[in-house]
Formats: C-alpha cells, sequence, structure tokens
C-alpha cells in the first residue's frame, strides 16, 4: 500500500539526518500521477517505471559500480545511471520530490479553465489509453487534458503554463527504453 510506505518513508526521514536522494518505485503503474504524487516529499528524486520492470534487473551491477566511484551522486544522477544501465525496462520517469507538493496549485488553474461557465464537469473526450495494467485504464494526462480544452475550446494559456512547469520544473528526465 503506497499510503503506509510514504507514512513510513516520512517517518524515517523525519529522524535520520541527511537527505535520502532517491525513492525508486519499480512496480508496474507506479509511474501513474496519482502514484507520484503520494510520494512527495519522500525525497529529492522519485524514480518510476509505468510498466513492470524485468528481472533481475540489469542495472544492479554496473549502477552499484558506478555509485562506488560516485558516493556523492544526487537521486537525480542515480536515476539517470540506473536508465542508462537497465536493459529490461520501458519507459522511466524521475520526477522532483519536492515539487510534486506544488502539483494540486499547479493544476488548480487548469481545471478550474475547464470548468468555467459553470459546467458541471470536463468534456467527455475520446483518448486511447497509453497501457492497461492491473485490468486499469492508464491515460497521459497532458494528452487528456489537451483533447479537452480542444474539444471544450478552451483558452490554452492555463494548460500551456501547467504543461511548461511539467517539463522544466516536475520532470527531470524521462527515458524510454531502446531495447
Amino acid at each position: 500500500n503506497a499510503r503506509v510506505v510514504v507514512d513510513r518513508l516520512r517517518a524515517f526521514r523525519a529522524v535520520v539526518p541527511g537527505s535520502v536522494e532517491l525513492v525508486f518505485l519499480q512496480q508496474c503503474g507506479r509511474g501513474s500521477v496519482q502514484n507520484l504524487y503520494n510520494f512527495r516529499g519522500t525525497a529529492k528524486a522519485v524514480l518510476a517505471s509505468q510498466h513492470d520492470v524485468g528481472a533481475p534487473n540489469t542495472y544492479y551491477e554496473p549502477t552499484l559500480r558506478w555509485l562506488v566511484a560516485h558516493p556523492d551522486a544526487s537521486g537525480a544522477d542515480l536515476a539517470s545511471r540506473i536508465m542508462a544501465d537497465d536493459r529490461d525496462f520501458v519507459t522511466y520517469c524521475c520526477v522532483d520530490g519536492e515539487r510534486l507538493g506544488e502539483l494540486p496549485r499547479q493544476l488548480e488553474p487548469v481545471v478550474r479553465t475547464l470548468l468555467e461557465d459553470n459546467a458541471p464537469s470536463p468534456p467527455p473526450v475520446e483518448l486511447a489509453p497509453c497501457f492497461v495494467a492491473g485490468g486499469e485504464d492508464n491515460f497521459d494526462l497532458l494528452a487528456w487534458l489537451e483533447a479537452a480544452f480542444r474539444k471544450d475550446r478552451r483558452s490554452p494559456t492555463a494548460l500551456d503554463e501547467f504543461s511548461q512547469w511539467i517539463r522544466d520544473r516536475l520532470i527531470v528526465r524521462c527515458a524510454t527504453s531502446p531495447h
């Protein structure tokens, strides 16, 4: 349960000196917005995979060798190294763990724009899921919002600012496997 893990990570972080550089959520579906948001404030960087990551985890040995040679590496640097060394992933996304807490404030103008003129809810949008995991359809948040803005003919200003924040401030690095 992500909430139990998050509570324990925050408790750990509160009593242990120093900082937690990286939390790596390796299970499938953990790269969703909801799951990433749950882990806000647990580490400087949060790395997640949107799909299953194969075993026996081909990044272990080369990444640990690299880490021994770079003991002061940041969480973002370590996440980048995992992405470079792993051969058994589909996608990875590393986000700024501290900035995750800003997500509701950044998303609020986008939602407000969709709901202006007393619309009861955002317009239904036909969009194919990015992937299906555990019987659940998973969608790209920005693609869904862009489709909703287009369908409802809303000014894209708030969405453009939100997209820019995600790309420039929230996401540290994303990778799609070349394999």
